[in-house]
């Protein structure tokens, strides 16, 4: 009987041993896909605007700023072509980041559907986002050279292309967050507990 005991003890200790590991295995993946899709996307979000660690970063502040003043009639501080440079800008970021195969950098790394569905999303919405705030600065654009009716009409799209796309970022950008959260990393560079980290690093 104590043998008997002892072999179902073992037993059990040794799965629990494997069930431990192979946690640690889909934990280590997860991780190491996060960081590749950290590198795909920050230093890119990085060239156009500030990232705000676990915030939402800052993007193509000029832009929003230009639809607002003029949506509301108001001095607008930057000028048309700076406007056009910018979303020259926006049009290459976004697709360096949607060619970011992150099916690829996901798949049998250990995470569930969902997971799996929200990090897709995720990609989908920042650079769906960052292709609003282009058209968002070439309606601007427009609407700095024009008049009259045609004048309020381009001012008022380039103010709701660029609000919703702000929005699509933000969503976007929590289901990042939310992902980097779960593996034990941080966003924007910065550490939990406020030290530094390097992206890449585990």
């Amino acid at each position: 009987m104590f043998v008997l005991v002892l072999l179902v003890w073992v037993t059990n200790g040794l799965r629990r041993d494997d069930q431990a590991a192979a946690d640690r295995q889909a934990r280590d993946g997860r991780r190491a896909a996060l960081v590749l899709w950290q590198n795909g996307l920050e230093p890119q979000i990085g060239t156009i605007g500030t990232l705000n660690g676990p915030l939402p970063p800052t993007v193509a502040p000029g832009v929003s700023a230009a639809a607002d003043a003029l949506a509301a009639n108001k001095t607008v501080t930057i000028t048309a072509k700076e406007l056009l440079t910018q979303a020259d800008t926006l049009n290459a970021v976004a697709a360096k980041i949607d060619a970011f195969d992150i099916a690829g950098a996901i798949r049998n790394k250990g995470f569930d559907v969902n997971q799996a569905e929200a990090l897709s999303g995720s990609k989908t919405e920042i650079v769906s986002g960052l292709q609003g705030l282009e058209q968002a600065a070439r309606l601007a654009a427009l609407a700095m050279h024009a008049e009259g009716a045609t004048k309020v009409r381009l001012a008022a799209s380039a103010k709701a292309v660029s609000d919703s796309a702000k929005g699509l970022i933000e969503d976007g950008y929590n289901s990042y967050v939310n992902a980097l959260i779960e593996a034990g990393l941080a966003a924007g560079g910065s550490a939990p507990g406020g030290g530094s980290q390097l992206i890449g690093g585990s």
